[in-house]
């Protein structure tokens, strides 16, 4: 089977990363004013394993649809930790005091108070605070939704984290608007976006995939790949390919890319379920170059696996769950031409099983797998952490129950800056649509030993459905999560250090993040919803 590709072709608008959080059968997603649906604690066992055949071929072309944005509300944030930081932190009565020159404070939460001394200081104070800025003749009216010098910014509130600080500058994380894609009326069910480095005079570019409906003769979904420029976009895309699976469905779950290469693979779903109920469907695995051209697409007929992650180093690494909600997790390994090299069953006990949530790969072809470890009986879910070496052998794996809840899901592991392991989770005691709150923690490479484990807590009345990560320059990550209240639902991105701290936390309308990618130039976070590509500066 060979993949069909059209050269500056517009169809269908829609994108996403390496994608993590990206839902798969069994599981459901909100974004808008959807509410969110997920539990988050199905149950799996590990009785049933795939058997491997040579992979089958199959191609085609066509594609389709992207809608934007939602409402959010103004709620104030709250962040707790278990250790001191040293960095800007949310929370409650809060003070912040700097003294000196070029050096900025900021803090948000309710009932917050920041003082800084010295030239060229700003400072960010919660809602029901007020501040002016003083130019000598006419000054600006802060607040009143209009940019006047030496004003930075005016958005017309005092809201804390949309990075627009009270005093009218610019704070950090700040959103600046979306990625333009081609067919904007129609981009929508956004996947995955992977990076271009440096693909064309030096300018970056992203290969993005999302799910075409009614793409196919008979209505199939499809896989639609198409390029696009950075930090904007480009209309209309440079290339693209529609992808599906004869009379099945073809849906993209996860994409990776190898560091600083210009091409992407991608995973999904051939979903058999409206030709045969209760098949849920089998894997498939595609590449793509940054010049549009394809080596291979691969349907893995008897893998019925739901990816859940993709990693990539050269090699591939895909973690996933039984398709039909079956018992089994697997992950799997192939090499740069998708020929699958290995599988490993995840463990699996009396009144227990793992499901995996996410994977990375290192540079030496180790592979970390994160998933939870669910009590049958649904009592608790507690983080499940596992070292392969790159021949499949376990080289250590660990249990830990979250320090203050129930339940702790994962939705992502990235490898650090620094070497080590850094683990995305909700945690949450009953129902996670009621009291979850985004969980993460970070683990040595060599033996999984704990180093430090955070909490961090919406407003009053949200919960929190957690995402993907990725790697921040200095030891930390960056964090995209979906909050959630009743219909309503928003998108927030954080930047976490490598101690822990959050050093910002940004909301917008939107909803549940899929994908999460920091790259440049210039240098940027792209956080991929359901329906938009979110940019956020001043990182």
């Amino acid at each position: 089977m060979s993949i069909g590709y059209r050269s500056t072709a517009i169809l269908f608008g829609g994108l996403l990363t390496a994608c993590p959080s990206q839902p798969v059968p069994g599981d459901t997603e909100t974004d808008g004013t959807a509410t969110d649906t997920s539990s988050g604690s199905e149950t799996t066992s590990n009785e049933t394993t795939p058997t491997t055949g040579e992979p089958t071929t199959t191609g085609s072309t066509t594609g389709d649809t992207t809608t934007e944005g939602d409402s959010s509300t103004t709620e104030g944030v709250s962040a707790t930790t278990t250790e001191d930081t040293t960095s800007t932190s949310t929370g409650e009565e809060t003070t912040s005091t700097s003294t000196g020159e070029d050096t900025t404070s900021t803090s948000t939460g309710e009932d917050t108070t920041s003082t800084s001394t010295g030239e060229d200081t700003s400072t960010s104070t919660g809602p029901d605070t007020s501040s002016t800025a003083e130019t000598g003749g006419d000054s600006p009216e802060c607040g009143d939704g209009v940019v006047e010098a030496p004003e930075e910014c005016d958005d017309g509130n005092n809201e804390p984290d949309d990075g627009c600080l009270a005093d009218c500058k610019i704070g950090m994380g700040v959103p600046v608007g979306s990625v333009e894609l081609p067919d904007p009326d129609g981009a929508e069910d956004l996947c995955c976006i992977v990076p271009l480095p440096g693909w064309f005079l030096d300018q970056s570019g992203a290969i993005v995939a999302r799910t075409a409906q009614d793409a196919g003769p008979e209505g199939q979904e499809a896989a639609h790949l198409f390029q696009i420029a950075l930090p904007s976009g480009n209309d209309p895309a440079f290339w693209d390919i529609v992808e599906w699976a004869g009379e099945h469905g073809r849906i993209p779950l996860q994409t990776g890319s190898p560091p600083g290469e210009s091409r992407m693979f991608v995973t999904g779903l051939v979903d058999t379920e409206a030709q045969m109920p209760g098949s849920g469907g089998h894997l498939w695995l595609a590449n793509a170059h940054g010049d549009g051209s394809t080596e291979f697409l691969h349907d893995f007929e008897e893998l019925p696996v739901a990816p859940t992650d993709l990693a990539a180093n050269g090699d591939i690494a895909v973690a996933g769950n039984h398709a039909a909600g079956e018992p089994g997790a697997w992950v799997l390994r192939f090499d740069g031409s998708g020929a699958l090299m290995w599988q490993h069953d995840a463990p699996v006990g009396v009144g227990w099983s793992i499901r995996y949530r996410g994977v990375a790969m290192d540079a030496e072809g180790v592979i970390y797998a994160v998933g939870e470890r669910h009590a049958d009986d649904s009592s608790s879910d507690q983080l499940f952490i596992e070292a392969l070496s790159p021949a499949g052998v376990v080289l250590w794996e660990v249990t830990q129950a979250s320090p203050t809840h129930m339940h702790a899901v994962p939705s992502d592991v990235i490898v650090t800056a620094d070497g080590a392991l850094a683990v995305v989770m909700s945690q949450f005691d009953a129902d996670v649509l009621e009291d979850s709150i985004l969980g993460y923690a970070r683990f040595t490479a060599d033996a999984g030993a704990q180093t430090w484990w955070k909490d961090w807590a919406p407003p009053d009345g949200w919960s929190v459905r957690a995402g993907p990560a990725d790697v921040e320059p200095f030891g930390g990550l960056f964090v995209g999560v979906g909050e959630h209240e009743g219909g309503i639902s928003r998108t927030r991105v954080f930047r976490i250090d490598k101690d822990g701290a959050v050093l910002w936390a940004t909301k917008r309308p939107g909803g549940d993040v899929r994908d999460l990618l920091f790259f440049g130039p210039p240098e940027r976070v792209y956080a991929v919803t359901k329906d938009a590509i979110l940019l956020y500066d001043s990182w």
